[in-house]
């Protein structure tokens, strides 16, 4: 249906611009008319956003526990929200796990999948917004208060929580630690 909805947004395009796709010289041109036309500019944007979701997971998984890591499908959502605006940021939070679960397998059918669905789809709704809003709350002040500003916090976090643990698990407070301990006896 998305896709079909788009070949006819853009036969319309051509067809309006009165000039055909097969002429190289005129392809910037119609790129450009494209580009100007913000629904068109949306879809597609959201569309290759959402190819990229597809794509960047295969890529990862390629390398183990990558994936994992670095939420390969999580980065062209955030991108679509901020590109394309609110609503197609959350169309491609929704879209970009059902269609890589369809052609790839990942993430699998079952909770994973539908926890995915809802976290991309609050990422691409949420990340716009917040860029979108006139609160000067920009990717400048993003970029600081994620990066600059959370440091301490990050390195007090890999030194307390480590130390937290040792604690625990000396005094047997620790899942693993109760699970061994049961077993054993």
């Amino acid at each position: 249906m998305f896709v079909i909805i788009y070949i006819h947004m853009l036969m319309k395009s051509i067809a309006q611009v009165g000039v055909t796709v097969l002429k190289d010289r005129y392809f910037f041109e119609i790129w450009r008319v494209f580009m100007n036309r913000t629904r068109l500019r949306q879809l597609t944007l959201t569309a290759i956003c959402i190819a990229l979701g597809v794509v960047l997971p295969v890529l990862f998984h390629s390398i183990p526990r990558s994936g994992q890591i670095f939420l390969p499908m999580h980065l062209p959502v955030l991108l679509a929200g901020l590109l394309a605006g609110p609503g197609w940021g959350m169309v491609a939070g929704i879209l970009t796990p059902l269609i890589s679960t369809w052609i790839t397998g990942m993430p699998p059918i079952g909770p994973i999948l539908f926890a995915m669905l809802f976290e991309l789809a609050a990422y691409g709704l949420v990340n716009a917004f917040i860029f979108s809003a006139g609160t000067g709350y920009g990717l400048q002040a993003w970029m600081t208060s994620s990066f600059v500003t959370g440091l301490p916090g990050i390195a007090l976090q890999l030194v307390f929580v480590p130390l937290l643990y040792m604690v625990l698990a000396k005094a047997k407070l620790t899942p693993s630690r109760q699970l061994a301990d049961k077993q054993t006896a």
